[in-house]
């Protein structure tokens, strides 16, 4: 990996991670006004509710589903008329097309599916007290509306008339069955606790960073005038040091290894002796046998050394 590689990877990381979870803020601050909205219209059509009570209804407010620990309704309304279950709205349109809910253009009939589901489970608490489907009324309230329509076999009432819509339904239960229904109900459906602490989970968030297609690396020196510089460097030492330090070039000529005999070849002061020299002791080192190095200068007497190792495969 490139130097900043890891760095630059954790910086991803960090980038994609804090967008995660601004998304997840953002909505979550969009739920919370939802539910600020819902809280305000169900208080809202709660205080009408308990203004029937003088009336003979009795009211069940924010209760949860039997075996559920979140789903809950909103209302349950237990009087003369029989047992109203009721789910509040707070849509900014409402329309009814072929039997179909409606908002904003969107269907809407799976919060009918819903209620009428909630309204089944009522069913079937209050079955054993030998009342029937035809004392159930499952009805959609509109906060702030006027509404009297009926769509997927569910009332659609609004908030301004469903005090009178109520009192239209008639007398089905007397007072004592009001009583025994609503001690039936309250039980069934117990109160949404609201006393217990809030508490926020936060989910840590696996992020995975995308694949960077590999480029090409920078080109951070000019190769060739970095060699001429060390070149010119080498140059101004004295012989010791180039006779102790080899050039790249002759360092090859010491180390290689070659299958048969090698040949170098240059003028005069170019470093062949040098490198002979550095090519004994390189085998030497290596090689168990005896090193012969011989030297041939034109006009002169064969010269040579014996060193530790076998005799050379190479001549120079």
């Amino acid at each position: 990996m490139a130097a900043g590689g890891s760095a630059h990877y954790e910086a991803q990381r960090s980038l994609l991670e804090a967008g995660e979870y601004e998304r997840l803020a953002t909505e979550a601050r969009h739920q919370a006004q939802r539910y600020a909205l819902a809280a305000r219209t169900e208080q809202s059509v709660g205080l009408r509710l308990t203004a029937l009570e003088s009336l003979g209804w009795r009211v069940l407010a924010d209760r949860r589903w039997t075996g559920s620990k979140r789903a809950n309704v909103d209302f349950l309304l237990v009087g003369p008329g029989g047992v109203v279950v009721v789910d509040v709205k707070a849509w900014r349109a409402l329309q009814v097309v072929n039997g179909s809910l409606f908002c904003e253009d969107e269907c809407r009939d799976d919060e009918a599916g819903k209620l009428l589901s909630l309204t089944q489970r009522v069913q079937d608490s209050v079955s054993a007290l030998g009342l029937t489907a035809q004392a159930l009324w499952p009805v959609l309230v509109f906060a702030g509306r006027r509404v009297d329509e009926r769509a997927q076999q569910v009332h659609l009432v609004g908030e301004n008339n469903l005090a009178a819509w109520l009192t239209r339904l008639g007398r089905r239960l007397d007072t004592a069955d009001v009583d025994q229904v609503y001690d039936l109900l309250d039980e069934q459906f117990p109160a949404y606790a609201t006393d217990k602490p809030v508490k926020a989970t936060v989910v840590k968030r696996r992020i995975v960073v995308p694949h960077r297609p590999r480029q090409q690396p920078e080109v951070l020196f000019d190769v060739e005038e970095l060699a001429q510089s060390i070149l010119e460097a080498a140059l101004k030492e004295p012989i010791e040091s180039w006779m102790t330090f080899l050039h790249p070039d002759q360092l090859r000529l010491v180390t290689t290894s070659w299958s048969g005999p090698a040949r170098v070849r240059g003028s005069a002061g170019t470093g062949k002796t040098v490198v002979g020299l550095h090519r004994a002791a390189h085998l030497a080192e290596r090689l168990p046998d005896p090193v012969l190095r011989v030297e041939l200068r034109a006009g002169q007497r064969l010269r040579g050394s014996l060193g530790v190792g076998r005799p050379a495969r190479d001549a120079d």
